[in-house]
């Protein structure tokens, strides 16, 4: 066998990781081997270099942002924001972690300002799913259910799929009578329970809630939430513009993340009448970990997740949701490292 040859057999034989790692390893070699002789040509390679073009651009996109007026000075905003996290993306190979964090930080702080000006220049009357478009009703029809003292808000897919919409500080439990696609929406501070088989679970602009679903023979969307603590077992979850929110997951393949900062993961971890949920079919064993970022396709390590630790872990549903848990047969389980 040839020596070119060779060569290319063991790239074949190489997995993406460790192509990219190996790439990036003879990158940062150059930079060492430039710096020492005084090469110009790898000088964007610089942490100085970099800062030196960065610093500022945050700011500025922020500020634009604030005083744009029309739908052309939006769309102009996106890609200046998508060109910063590209930068960062970019830099991730020779920056320290500090700075990564940093960078990634300030990137997203203009991206958040960019979103706010288009919701306010060009607002929506509908907002998309990755599969699937979900409109709201201007008018929410509310049904009173005699077993319960809640409200159950029917949200329009292309008929209607009952869920909870726009309520505060309430403890909510999801009927076995209701459509196996559920949806909630704007709810602030109030735990959700779902001990029955879905097909479908919509999570939109929760903030400060939890949510215990059993199982979900298909996905689970997750968008526009923080500060959240979500128990389900999907066969596919995909998470778009959440921020601090702990998910325990069981699934068929690895989370999928984009625009997320500051999310973390974890093993489902809980037991409803005994049985444990992530037993059903499709669970992959350690699927959970697999998590996959569309805005973060460096080897080096990802700042917008990382997995649950002791000290984030909640052992208990909160006390004023302590009855319906025990009611439903839900109890969580202490917290099982590497699995």
């Amino acid at each position: 066998m040839s020596a070119l040859a060779d060569v290319e057999a063991k790239k074949t034989s190489m997995t993406f990781a460790q192509r990219m790692a190996a790439r990036d390893k003879a990158r940062k070699a150059k930079w060492a081997k430039a710096r020492a002789e005084n090469d110009n040509s790898v000088a964007e390679e610089n942490p100085t270099v970099f800062w030196a073009g960065f610093t500022g651009e945050s700011a500025k996109v922020e500020q634009r942002a604030a005083d744009a007026a029309t739908e052309a000075e939006v769309k102009q905003l996106e890609l200046d924001a998508a060109a910063l996290r590209a930068r960062v993306s970019d830099a991730a190979t020779y920056l320290k972690q500090y700075d990564i964090k940093r960078a990634t930080s300030e990137a997203d702080a203009a991206t958040k300002a960019v979103k706010a000006a288009k919701e306010r220049v060009c607002p929506r009357e509908k907002f998309d799913f990755a599969e699937g478009t979900v409109h709201i009703e201007a008018a929410v029809e509310k049904i009173k259910f005699t077993d319960r003292s809640k409200e159950m808000c029917k949200v329009s897919v292309g008929g209607e799929i009952p869920g909870f919409k726009e309520l505060t500080g309430q403890v909510l439990t999801v009927d076995a009578s209701w459509s196996t696609q559920v949806h909630l929406e704007d709810l602030t501070d109030c735990s959700v329970f779902a001990p029955y088989l879905l097909q479908t679970l919509r999570l939109v602009r929760l903030t400060n809630c939890r949510v215990y679903a059993r199982s979900v023979a298909g996905p689970c969307y997750v968008h526009n939430c923080a500060q959240c603590n979500f128990r389900v077992v999907p066969r596919q979850l995909r998470i778009h513009d959440t921020t601090e929110t702990i998910f325990h997951v069981a699934c068929a393949s690895g989370p999928i993340i984009e625009s997320c900062d500051a999310v973390r993961f974890g093993h489902y971890a809980c037991t409803w009448r005994g049985e444990h949920a992530e037993a059903v079919s499709y669970v992959k064993v350690g699927a959970w970990r697999d998590v996959q970022d569309f805005k973060w396709l460096k080897v080096a390590t990802n700042p917008h997740w990382r997995e649950l630790d002791r000290a984030d872990y909640e052992a208990a549903v909160p006390e004023d949701s302590a009855a319906a848990a025990a009611g439903l047969g839900l109890a969580l389980l202490p917290l099982q490292e590497g699995v």
